[in-house]
């Protein structure tokens, strides 16, 4: 693979950058790990001090983004519900 930062041959991509054919090329802003999913490149761990949405991109702060706080890595959707809320099940609100 061809580390397109650097022009040299590599066996594997570095953290930050997915293979697409044979080229590592850079995940989206502030993402550590990226994965192709439908031909499109998808978060799946954010840079420490951000926080992974369920749009899969990666936001300093939760709450500005529109979402809640689920844990110390992830947002969730707010839920317009008024008893608990278990956000365990991919962030699908749901009653405790």
């Amino acid at each position: 693979m061809v580390d397109e930062q650097t022009g040299q041959c590599v066996p594997i991509c570095p953290e930050g950058y997915l293979d697409e054919n044979n080229n590592c090329l850079p995940c989206q802003e502030n993402c550590y790990t990226c994965d192709f999913i439908r031909s499109e490149a998808v978060c799946r761990e954010c840079n420490k001090g951000y926080f992974l949405t369920p749009d899969n991109e990666c936001v300093p702060d939760c709450k500005a983004a529109g979402y809640v706080q689920a844990n110390h890595l992830t947002c969730a959707k707010q839920c317009n519900l008024l008893e608990g809320v278990d956000y365990s099940d991919n962030n699908k609100c749901k009653v405790c």
